[in-house]
């Protein structure tokens, strides 16, 4: 583990649990002196849906979906008190979003959520586990209940 966290990236999922995994994020950053970005992923319905059902949405309702993300990063940035201009949203797979953004911004520390792995969660694995096995950072996975 690093002595030396200069930009740590807060990954959110808005769950009630975001502010508490926030929390310990802003002590680190402060700990660290570090730089502390927040992230979301949106989903890519394209990917996530049919086309069958993509056919029958209004071509504008992902864009509406990501405008949605961005107004909720920027209301839980203000809440932890984190500069709005730190906020990134990604579309596409939670793994795959976070991953790109810890290349784009030089991140050496992720936070996030995990809950416990059992039943399907473990067969199908979960965005903590798929971020803590490709991350090139330290990931610090905060254990919530479920």
């Amino acid at each position: 583990m690093s002595s030396d966290y200069k930009n740590i990236l807060l990954a959110v999922d808005f769950s009630k649990d975001s502010e508490l995994i926030g929390q310990r994020a802003i002590d680190l950053a402060r700990r660290y002196e570090a730089k502390l970005s927040l992230i979301h992923v949106v989903i890519n319905l394209k990917d996530a849906f049919y086309e069958q059902i993509m056919s029958s949405l209004s071509e504008n309702v992902e864009e509406q979906i990501i405008q949605l993300a961005k107004q909720q990063l920027h209301t839980l940035a203000q809440r932890l008190e984190i500069p709005t201009t730190n906020c990134i949203v990604e579309l596409g797979s939670p793994k795959r979003g976070i991953l790109k953004a810890v290349e784009e911004h030089d991140i050496d520390l992720i936070v996030m959520g995990s809950h416990g792995l059992s039943g399907w969660d473990n067969l199908l694995g979960s965005t903590a586990d798929a971020v803590l096995h490709k991350a090139p950072c330290d990931v610090l996975a905060i254990r919530l209940s479920s």
